[in-house]
């Protein structure tokens, strides 16, 4: 057997998604957006403080990857269902709904934008990722992001202890 371990960076077994896990788009403002090209999708299962979703990992053209959550409402969906790995992509935040009642927050509005470029005919929509992840159970961090402890935070506590 040969393998070249030199270059082994080149064989990553990590999807977009998960080196996108812990950056995720804020849209604070009107006009905010996400620009890039589809680097991967996936279903983003509910939980106690979460509602279920849509997961698109989005390269930017700065190479930085940033992971877009989609309510997973079929009418909003379709808006990205067709989109392919490879195929231009910008969600903007475009308007705040008005409160259905007193004291609620009125609803995030959000828009659309890609196309299909014919160099991308032969890989997986957005669809197709999403509904294979969803069939697998879908994507849930390993453990709960906010308990987990980092090299950084470790050290500074280590510091803190000397």
């Amino acid at each position: 057997m040969t393998y070249d371990f030199k270059n082994y960076k080149k064989d990553t077994l990590m999807r977009p998604r998960d080196e996108a896990w812990k950056n995720w788009a804020k849209f604070e403002k009107i006009g905010d957006m996400v620009q890039g090209f589809v680097a991967d999708a996936f279903y983003k299962k509910g939980t106690a403080d979460f509602a279920e979703a849509r997961g698109i990992t989005v390269r930017k053209e700065s190479g930085e990857l940033v992971n877009v959550q989609v309510k997973y409402l079929s009418f909003i969906l379709a808006s990205t269902d067709n989109l392919r790995v490879g195929d231009p992509i910008t969600i903007e935040f475009t308007e705040v709904m008005q409160p259905s009642g007193k004291g609620k927050q009125g609803a995030k509005v959000y828009k659309y934008f890609g196309a299909n470029l014919p160099e991308n005919a032969t890989n997986k929509t957005i669809k197709e990722l999403t509904d294979e992840d969803k069939g697998k159970g879908g994507t849930v961090p390993a453990v709960e992001e906010d308990t987990v402890d980092t090299v950084d935070s470790v050290a500074k506590d280590m510091e803190k202890a000397f």
